[in-house]
Formats: C-alpha cells, structure tokens, sequence
C-alpha cells in the first residue's frame, strides 16, 4: 500500500482520535504500521507485547490481517497479542 507522508499520517491520527473519543470503545486493537505509526508514534515491531493508552483506553498493537495471509506462522504471536488486550487491568 502507499506510504502516507508525516503530515498525511497526523491528519488521520486526528480523525481516528476523535472517532475514539466518539465511539468511546473499551479497547483499542491496532492492526499494522499504519495505526502503530499515527497513534503511537512507533513501528509495530516496537509496539508489539506491551500495553497501549490511546485517548485514556488499553490499547494493544499486532499483526495486519493481510501479513497474517502472507506470514500464517505468525498466527500464534497475534493470538497472544488478542489476549494482552483482553486481559483484566490490573
């Protein structure tokens, strides 16, 4: 997929901010690059194993569903991230 540039990026981290804000979810799964980058200012290989607050909420990061296509042996790695997120907080 296309790159987006620093500035592209800051723009949808908005949008998804205040769609958050809106939607007022329990959790936060972020699927790949892109949401790891916009939200988290980090890479997924960074943010992956370690629990999130994106607007004040657990927020967990893992695998794109279109790597796990290409990359099925790391199913297992996404599976542990679902249950990180959906761990009680402590």
């Amino acid at each position: 997929g296309k790159k987006l540039s620093p500035a592209e990026r800051e723009l949808c981290a908005e949008i998804a901010r205040r769609h958050i804000r809106l939607a007022r979810p329990k959790r936060l799964l972020l699927l790949g690059d892109g949401p790891c980058l916009a939200l988290l200012g980090k890479r997924l290989v960074d943010a992956r194993g370690h629990v999130h607050k994106v607007e004040g909420l657990r927020a967990v990061a893992t695998f794109h569903p279109r790597h796990l296509i290409h990359r099925p042996l790391d199913k297992p790695l996404a599976w542990k991230d679902l249950l990180l997120l959906m761990e009680d907080e402590a």
